[in-house]
């Protein structure tokens, strides 16, 4: 380390010390400073102060500068430490600093992937030297996120006989009118008992129609063996699913059709037992005991509520399907609840700052990072969703 660095180290960690330069000042300081350096080495070939091999070039020395970037001008990047940036110079010709100016870039993008609204990501930068950042250039940046997240979108599938399909909802503005937009996601289990996310679509189009070219997408890419599905109840996704995935079975997500009955009940009354009543058909050991459950449920409300009664006897038998899976495979795959929760959680930590997107890409750009992240994070702990076999 040079006398000029250790110096510059030292000021900095003594003017934190003294409460004027916040952590994420400090951090962003090093990262600016990690860029160029890799910068560097990645042009000559070799880390710092080589003197054996063969190398790209060679430093010399540093020059204190401004940095001109694609954002603006950034004076300093610690303005109370020093007045300039020290640049290193080099012996071999290089467009100086564009390579940092996409990095300080992309970290804007990064921001954005984090949730952070573009129009706040200027406000966030200016504190740290960076006299101007539009959200177009933000925009335009993030754009190239597209190209990662590409292969990831149209990778080859496989053999995944259990499916979870799921949607959540999202703010978009349409020709100055807001609307509500359906992300839908598919999840995979394997036979090995692994989950994977295998798909995301954001589109303004009919519920059935996105649901159809949303499976006609997957099954495109490969997927094969479906032999069950599980999902919560969205319009057009039965249609969708005999359509493009014929001879797959459909359970109602338990959970879900719970929900969705205690807003059926016609009185506080049955409210109040419905749920525990539903239990006793959803923990049957049997096919047959579950059915014969059911049956005493809609013998109980026939009287008073024959409504009610007769909407149970048709709606329920969509939740039993999970009896025709082996008896250690129907905890998992009875309910898309615990996936769902997942998923939309943290798709909604991100995009709840944004709250109203421009439009689906940006939608799609910011949703696919995100599981993507937590695909990776499933792949990474290689722990399996399901004990396929016992």
């Amino acid at each position: 380390m040079s006398i000029e660095e250790y110096n510059r180290q030292r000021d900095a960690k003594e003017m934190q010390s003294q409460g004027k330069l916040s952590p994420i000042r400090e951090l962003l300081e090093q990262l600016f400073d990690m860029v160029v350096r890799l910068d560097h080495e990645g042009r000559f070939g070799a880390s710092y102060a080589p003197r054996v091999g063969e190398v790209g070039g060679y430093r010399n020395g540093y020059i204190p500068d401004g940095v001109s970037s694609a954002s603006g001008s950034l004076h300093s990047l610690a303005s109370k430490i020093s007045d300039t940036v020290d640049i290193p110079l080099y012996r071999n010709a290089v467009n100086r600093g564009q390579r940092s100016s996409e990095a300080l870039l992309n970290v804007a993008a990064e921001c954005y992937i984090e949730g952070v609204y573009t129009r706040d990501i200027s406000k966030i930068f200016k504190p740290f030297g960076i006299e101007s950042m539009s959200s177009t250039e933000v925009s335009n940046t993030s754009k190239k996120l597209d190209e990662g997240f590409e292969p990831w979108r149209n990778r080859d599938l496989g053999d995944f006989p259990y499916l979870i399909l799921n949607a959540g909802y999202e703010k978009l503005r349409v020709t100055g009118i807001v609307r509500d937009v359906a992300v839908l996601t598919a999840v995979g289990i394997d036979r090995n008992g692994n989950r994977r996310i295998l798909g995301v679509s954001v589109e303004l189009k009919d519920a059935e129609l996105h649901w159809r070219e949303f499976l006609d997408s997957l099954v495109h890419r490969g997927i094969r063996g479906v032999e069950y599905i599980v999902s919560d109840d969205h319009p057009g996704l039965k249609a969708a699913r005999r359509a493009v995935l014929t001879g797959s079975k459909w359970q109602r997500c338990q959970h879900d059709f719970v929900q969705d009955a205690l807003k059926q009940a016609p009185n506080e009354e049955i409210r109040t037992c419905l749920a525990a009543e539903l239990r006793t058909v959803y923990n049957a050991e049997t096919i047959k005991l579950a059915e014969l459950a059911l049956e005493n449920l809609v013998t109980k409300f026939s009287a008073g509520t024959p409504t009610f009664a007769q909407w149970l006897e048709t709606n329920v038998p969509d939740t039993l399907t999970v009896y025709s899976l082996p008896t250690h495979h129907r905890t998992k795959m009875r309910t898309s609840n615990r996936i769902k929760h997942v998923l939309n959680q943290q798709i909604k930590q991100r995009t709840r700052v944004i709250k109203i997107f421009p439009n689906p890409s940006s939608l799609l750009r910011l949703v696919t990072s995100v599981i993507i992240e937590i695909d990776e994070e499933w792949i990474g702990k290689n722990r399996r969703h399901i004990a396929w076999n016992r």
